[in-house]
């Protein structure tokens, strides 16, 4: 945060296999004895209540749902047009021009037009129906106050080039716990678990009243 002068910063470390948050950072923080006084936006935990653009780690998403749906295999050749390539009247650009790249090759690159172009395989509906089963624009159901849902309009909202850009990330919003529940649902083999905080009360004999997993 120094060094780069962040107005805020958050992690999250969750068990795959579980869904069990094991460690949730926020900051700026604040002390307790002194809420009043505090800034409301100290107050906020950034990790559920904060919703930015995603970026590139949306293309394991997509290309996931690609793959699921037997449209690429991850040996297909993707044309990525030499680093650019105009879609809908609209450049797209990667960092580094690529000509042709296999669909494993395009995640390794992070390549922008191979991704929206396997993107674009998939009918609009399909790929927001998609996404949407990851979790985005919808509450994990976490047993934390003030979560965000993200933002996340349906297809008829969509412009001609929404597909090529959600495919990297943009004309999207959600929360760092959304992001996190996607990439531990690949990782997870597909089955997606719910994150959780608690993972039972017991009584003063030790008896368990009550459980959420």
């Amino acid at each position: 945060r120094s060094k780069f002068k962040a107005a805020g910063v958050w992690a999250i470390v969750q068990d795959v296999r579980s869904g069990e948050i094991l460690a949730m950072a926020s900051f700026p923080t604040y002390d307790l004895n002194r809420f009043s006084s505090t800034p409301p936006e100290w107050r906020r935990n950034r990790t559920i209540s904060y919703n930015y653009e995603p970026g590139s780690v949306m293309k394991p998403a997509v290309i996931a749902l690609a793959m699921d749906r037997g449209l690429v295999t991850k040996d297909d050749i993707i044309d990525c047009e030499n680093g650019r390539w105009i879609h809908a009247g609209k450049p797209l650009h990667d960092s580094h021009p690529f000509d042709d790249l296999t669909v494993e090759e395009v995640l390794q690159h992070s390549s922008n037009i191979g991704t929206a172009k396997i993107a674009m395989m998939m009918e609009d509906q399909e790929l927001y129906d998609g996404l949407r089963s990851f979790g985005f624009g919808k509450k994990t159901g976490i047993h934390l106050a003030a979560e965000e849902r993200g933002i996340f309009y349906s297809p008829k909202h969509w412009s001609k080039i929404t597909t090529s850009r959600l495919a990297m990330g943009h004309e999207i919003g959600a929360t760092a716990l959304q992001v996190l529940s996607m990439m531990n649902t690949i990782a997870n083999n597909g089955r997606q678990m719910r994150p959780l905080v608690i993972r039972e009360i017991k009584d003063s004999r030790g008896q368990v009243i009550e459980t959420f997993y």
